[in-house]
């Protein structure tokens, strides 16, 4: 005999107004290029600073080279909050480090 599993009626409505009200985030995928010297805690103040923005670190490359930082990043970040002046800005101002380069690219 084959089993049956009763759902209630109101477990159909819920799932269907949690579909009405969802929002579907878009993303902006940007590769965030920099050289600084190097300074304790330059990761970590980035990090807060894409955080701040809804971001995700995806992806880095990092080298100290004569007291040098140098990294280059892909992150993501709400189409929201992907205003790329005031994120360069946001950056640079949010951090421990003077950047003697600082680019943000977008991935199309």
């Amino acid at each position: 005999m084959g089993r049956f599993c009763a759902v209630p009626e109101n477990t159909y409505n819920l799932i269907a107004i949690i579909f009405a009200h969802a929002e579907y985030v878009m993303k902006t995928y940007l590769i965030i290029s920099l050289i600084a010297d190097d300074k304790p805690g330059l990761i970590e103040d980035l990090a807060i600073v894409v955080s701040n923005y809804s971001g995700n670190w995806l992806e880095s490359n990092m080298s100290h080279l004569a007291g040098k930082f140098a990294g280059i990043f892909r992150v993501s970040v709400d189409d929201a909050k992907a205003e790329l002046p005031l994120l360069t800005y946001k950056l640079s101002m949010g951090t421990r480090a003077t950047f003697e380069s600082l680019t943000l690219n977008p991935i199309y």
